[in-house]
């Protein structure tokens, strides 16, 4: 059986894509366990100081 430089050709390029397709797939988390970062609410008092807190702290 003999394989021209096509056929060599094709069989790599499906290799190399499904592996691309695999490593895809295999990093993409869904949304809910992607990280949330809370909003930071920054303040400045009337004496000039700045002061920063999360969006859920009293």
């Amino acid at each position: 059986m003999s394989f021209d430089a096509l056929t060599i050709g094709g069989l790599l390029f499906a290799v190399l894509s499904g592996g691309f397709l695999v490593g895809v797939v295999s990093h993409n988390r869904p949304a809910s366990e992607l990280r949330h970062v809370q909003p930071i609410h920054v303040q400045q008092t009337d004496a000039g100081e700045v002061t920063a807190s999360n969006a859920n702290d009293s």
